[in-house]
């Protein structure tokens, strides 16, 4: 397979599996990893997942040392604010949204107990709601902290993203991030199928997840979410307000045309070429399904206006010979997390393949870098 290293192997006959991988490198030059579990082998005794292992590697992602395992730590995003470390996500799979810090690199955690220590907003008992899903990318934006959350409301019935409610935490940058009072939270905006141009596009369990919030061309606040509906390659963009109090989607034109945007992605914008990245997990399979799922090819797509997506290249895909329904099935390249590094991009990814129990089911957390990032720019009319 195409990584530059492995951050860390699960048997699938563990019954456990591999999930939310986010990376970063420190000012030190050390590379920072975590991923958590997930998989009836690791629930824990209220019957949820919530475990997450922490790495480090200090020769550029050639080998990883595991330094530690956070207890109550499930989905989140790495990110530095004031010299520290943070991982904001949840407490466990749906459950309270929270925050930790590190300020020595990793190696010790601050442990959310309540609204002034981490705790920033609680969940019902169990799986009651309200409940949370905290998939989302943090990004610092015009000073402040920023984070996509989903709301899930209604009885539990399995993964429903109809019922989701789509709203964003901020904070400013520089503040006590573990204070929940420091925080902004928007409305949250629901997914409506009858107020598509096309309402056909949408089946009866359509709803947006995972979003990634950034800045526009033209200097508004924005944030662009995976979608599940009944045809492929459809993000979604959200209008963030400037004070970030309030978050709207606009059904005439906030469907765009994407390179994928049925599983997660991030973007984020390149300060040297103007230009806009994504690592996307393009759709090339049939429309054969309700809910469109293929994740065996790992694509980088680029815009000049988040509104014009071009696919720039093929990053990953499946060489052991599988094709068609079978190779959707057991191969899965997902839930990317990358960084601008100087000329490249570095990135982690959740990676199903060689004998993982289906692509969903990942066994491998894996470490790639596309070096001089900017070539496949190159030629693109943008």
């Amino acid at each position: 397979m195409q990584w530059k290293s492995v951050v860390h192997y699960q048997d699938p006959r563990t019954k456990a599996y591999l999930g939310s991988p986010s990376v970063l490198r420190l000012p030190d030059g050390v590379l920072l990893a975590v991923h958590d579990f997930f998989g009836a082998a690791v629930k824990n005794r209220n019957g949820e997942c919530g475990l997450m292992a922490v790495y480090r590697s200090e020769d550029n992602g050639l080998s990883w040392r595991q330094i530690t395992f956070l207890d109550g730590a499930f989905w989140g995003n790495l990110f530095m604010d004031g010299g520290a470390v943070y991982h904001m996500g949840s407490a466990q799979e749906y459950g309270d949204l929270v925050i930790r810090r590190s300020t020595d690199g990793g190696f010790t955690w601050t442990e959310p107990k309540d609204e002034r220590t981490g705790l920033l907003r609680r969940a019902g008992a169990g799986r009651e709601c309200p409940n949370y899903e905290s998939s989302g990318v943090v990004e610092i934006l015009r000073g402040h902290v920023v984070m996509p959350f989903v709301e899930m409301q209604g009885p539990w019935g399995g993964w429903l993203p109809e019922r989701y409610g789509m709203f964003l935490l901020s904070a400013p940058s520089g503040c006590d991030l573990l204070d929940a009072r420091n925080y902004i939270e928007t409305n949250q905006v629901r997914f409506d199928p009858a107020r598509l141009a096309d309402p056909a596009m949408a089946h009866e369990h359509s709803g947006w997840l995972e979003g990634s919030p950034v800045e526009t061309p033209d200097g508004k606040l924005a944030c662009f979410a995976r979608i599940h509906l009944a045809v492929p390659n459809y993000a979604v963009r959200f209008d963030l307000s400037d004070d970030f109090s309030t978050l709207s989607f606009d059904y005439r034109d906030g469907l765009i045309p994407f390179v994928g945007g049925h599983s997660k992605f991030e973007i984020r914008r390149d300060p040297v070429s103007g230009v806009y990245f994504t690592l996307t997990n393009a759709y090339t399979g049939p429309v054969e399904h309700k809910i469109l799922v293929a994740r065996n090819e790992l694509a980088l797509a680029v815009s000049r206006d988040l509104r014009h997506w071009h696919r720039a290249a093929t990053l990953l895909k499946d060489d052991s010979g599988l094709v068609g329904a079978e190779l959707r099935q057991k191969v899965g390249f997902q839930y990317v997390d990358w960084r601008f590094d100087g000329d490249d991009i570095i990135y982690l990814c959740r990676t199903a393949s060689d004998g993982a129990a289906n692509f969903h089911n990942s066994n491998r957390i894996t470490y790639h870098v596309i070096e001089d990032f900017r070539r496949f720019i190159n030629g693109i009319d943008l």
